[in-house]
């Protein structure tokens, strides 16, 4: 099952045909796969789109759900995949990040403003913020295009004591990264996204990356994730439909050349190597 994907791919000698055959074989595999709740809710993105934060929390959790036994079973070996491991480890990256960020900040100021672009339920954030012992230093905000994400995190994950301001916004971020809409948001010190800029195509990925550059202070940072290609993308794709733009390292320092940050950026990794984040800095 583990190599399916890939020699089934490798069995279409003739190119024009791969796509006629993955649509078979999707069809074959359809009342099946569909009963896990992972590949459910991939395939069907009742919010428009595989990765929403309801997909996150279930993944996150990593407990098996679907309809039956052969559903759990099915959903909990889809959750023991490369990409579900990535996600649960850029959870852990992106905390570490906003603790060694913050820490080096602040040792020449008073405040700490984070921006979380398209922030789901904010995990990362909040896993910080119940370790930090200087939350009265923190200003987070996190802006999702999704209202219910924004009232879930307010709710289910914003539920401990701390002292950090977090404000949430309801925004289209392709509208804002193309200046479409704007909002007096200030300058930050960290801007981070963990799950948008592997759906925007490199037009959109460099014109983001760049309003991202706008509103950070000098000596800012900023922190995306991008999958890259790895043995499941045919598993993601073709089944369960949670398409992604897939790029390397040199694909990223390639893109980031050509916006306000230039070349000189640092590449990191979650234990997996598949989700790759670029940090940039505003020098």
């Amino acid at each position: 099952m583990n190599e399916f994907p890939n020699e089934f791919n490798e069995s279409i000698t003739i190119q024009e045909h791969k796509d006629y055959m993955w649509g078979f074989a999707f069809k074959e595999f359809f009342p099946y796969i569909m009963r896990s709740r992972l590949a459910e809710r991939s395939y069907y993105k009742p919010k428009g789109y595989a990765g929403d934060f309801l997909m996150m929390e279930h993944i996150y959790k990593d407990v098996a759900k679907g309809d039956g036994k052969f559903g759990e079973i099915l959903d909990g070996w889809l959750m023991q995949r490369p990409g579900c491991e990535a996600i649960r480890g850029r959870r852990v990256l992106m905390k570490q990040q906003l603790e060694i960020l913050s820490k080096k900040r602040l040792k020449n100021s008073n405040r700490f403003k984070i921006m979380n672009l398209a922030c789901g339920p904010s995990r990362e954030l909040f896993d910080f913020l119940k370790e930090c012992d200087y939350t009265d230093k923190i200003d987070a905000l996190c802006v999702d295009i999704d209202t219910e994400a924004l009232h879930y995190s307010n709710q289910n994950v914003n539920n401990f004591p701390h002292s950090a301001s977090v404000r949430y916004m309801t925004e289209n971020l392709v509208k804002w990264g193309l200046g479409k809409v704007s909002h007096d948001i200030g300058t930050m010190d960290l801007i981070y996204s963990a799950g948008l800029f592997d759906y925007l195509e490199p037009r959109l990925f460099c014109k983001l990356v760049d309003k991202c550059y706008q509103h950070l202070k000098p000596g800012g940072s900023l922190l995306i994730g991008n999958f890259t290609p790895y043995d499941d993308m045919l598993l993601m794709d073709h089944i369960l439909h949670w398409k992604l733009i897939y790029r390397t390292r040199e694909e990223l320092v390639e893109l980031f050349n050509k916006t306000k940050f230039g070349k000189d950026i640092t590449i990191l990794s979650e234990p997996a190597q598949v989700n790759l984040f670029v940090l940039a800095s505003k020098n």
